[in-house]
């Protein structure tokens, strides 16, 4: 049982995933604190909010195809899906920090030349950060392990077209 990471694991990109994820994060940040410096551009304000734009669209469709593949064939396979259970909760938390970061980009937009705006978007974005990074480290380090350990090369196979369809 198990597989070994190849080229075409599904597991493996989903961990992709959080990596890109988190270079959209981080370049969220780091375009925040440009702004911060000094009284933002509108091309800097456009890019800021391209950037949420972004998040708020490949997030969610991270999370959807995560739980969509990943999740259901483990939760089908294990009866104690205690761990799915825990990182579907984190999913949700993750999600209602990415609700607040939309409306600090509205409050933002609204008053963009503001200290207070920006200071709240930047806020809500370590948030997600943050919480992201410790969801992201204990997929990796633990139930991505544990999946990869404990599915069979067929339920592997079954997660990729599941992927495939969750495009």
């Amino acid at each position: 049982m198990g597989l070994e990471m190849s080229a075409c694991d599904p597991i493996d990109s989903l961990r992709q995933e959080h990596d890109e994820l988190r270079r959209e994060v981080d370049l969220l940040l780091s375009s925040i604190s440009e702004a911060a410096t000094a009284t933002p551009s509108d091309a800097c304000i456009a890019a800021i909010s391209g950037l949420v734009t972004s998040l708020a669209g490949s997030l969610p469709s991270h999370i959807r195809r995560e739980e969509g593949a990943l999740f259901s064939v483990f939760e089908k396979s294990f009866s104690d899906p205690c761990c799915t259970v825990v990182l579907r909760a984190e999913h949700r938390e993750i999600l209602c920090v990415l609700s607040s970061l939309l409306l600090s980009l509205e409050e933002m937009l609204k008053r963009p030349r503001s200290e207070e705006a920006l200071s709240g978007l930047q806020a809500a974005a370590n948030s997600l950060l943050s919480l992201f990074e410790r969801h992201a480290l204990r997929e990796e380090q633990v139930f991505y392990t544990l999946a990869r350990c404990n599915l069979s090369e067929q339920q592997i196979e079954e997660i990729d077209c599941r992927l495939k369809c969750l495009r």
